[in-house]
């Protein structure tokens, strides 16, 4: 599972190795992970296992409902909201850049990735 923002900070990684059995449900993964670590996961998820406002769950790079079933090997991201744009900054070549990236998905799966941060509007 990959963090990002505070849930990174709280957490104190940007990824969790967590072990669930094939089928079950992107819901079932957050109350889990809720009751695991409930300084972490306090005001991004529910009780009832749904995400607070604002927030989304990607499954393998595209967005995810709550019932969806993960399977072996699936890539779990939690997204805090963001206001105003993403800014990333990668490596290319041995130079380092830093800009807007307008197609979200393929910047958090690119390998080049050094950090991602929302700007405030």
């Amino acid at each position: 599972m990959r963090l990002f923002a505070h849930l990174r900070e709280l957490a104190g990684a940007d990824r969790l190795e967590v072990e669930v059995e094939d089928g079950c449900k992107v819901r079932e993964l957050l109350l889990r992970l809720s009751n695991l670590m409930p300084q972490a996961f306090r005001g991004v998820v529910r009780p009832q296992g749904e995400l607070m406002d604002g927030y989304s769950v990607l499954v393998n790079a595209r967005r995810a409902e709550l019932d969806e079933e993960l399977t072996t090997g699936s890539e779990v991201a939690i997204l805090p909201p963001v206001g105003g744009g993403l800014q990333v900054v990668w490596v290319d070549r041995g130079h380092l850049n830093a800009g807007p990236a307008p197609r979200f998905q393929e910047a958090l799966n690119d390998d080049r990735l050094i950090a991602a941060g929302a700007t405030h509007s």
